[in-house]
């Protein structure tokens, strides 16, 4: 948390913090890690261990350069929810941020919108940025999520609920090994 909130005031703020918030990064990354060293002994452990990976990731999005870091926290996000059972455990805080309870919130509100078509336009743009990311795909990996990304926004141009659906379900693999 600590990491997080010099890293927001160093954004919104003239104070120079961001020595401060890379310090306590490194600390709580490293602290985190320890505790990854063994099972989670309560619900409420688990809990914390995915709440600080939170913090941390969303403390990754304020600094230069962030988005490799930012990455491997989303990884470190679901790797810990599937070790800590927040996708199985009721009594999880956590319970909501689930793969099936995501889908199926997600899929309410889209329904609750009535979406029932997208622009066209927008996604005639997004096809043709995907489309220019087909040159910087190094790994395997890389192509697989980017066909992915080309599949939803495919579906999307019949069903925005569908295109979300099928992200959500095709990426979810994906975000561990990339």
């Amino acid at each position: 948390m600590l990491a997080l909130a010099a890293s927001h005031l160093n954004a919104t703020s003239s104070e120079s913090l961001s020595s401060a918030a890379l310090s306590h990064r490194v600390q709580a990354v490293s602290r985190l890690n320890a505790s990854l060293s063994r099972p989670a002994a309560t619900q409420a452990e688990a809990d914390a261990r995915f709440a600080a990976f939170l913090a941390l990731t969303f403390q990754s999005s304020y600094m230069e350069d962030g988005l490799m870091e930012f990455m491997t926290m989303i990884r470190g996000c679901t790797l810990v929810s599937e070790q800590n059972t927040v996708d199985r455990h009721h009594d999880s805080a956590f319970e909501p941020f689930s793969e099936q309870k995501h889908l199926v919130m997600m899929m309410e509100r889209i329904n609750a919108a009535h979406v029932t078509d997208a622009e066209p336009a927008l996604l005639d743009e997004a096809m043709a940025s995907l489309r220019a990311l087909t040159a910087l795909c190094q790994m395997e990996v890389h192509s697989e999520y980017l066909n992915v990304m080309i599949g939803v926004v495919t579906l999307c141009y019949q069903a925005p609920a569908a295109g979300k659906q099928h992200f959500y379900i095709a990426c979810a693999p994906l975000t561990l090994v990339l």
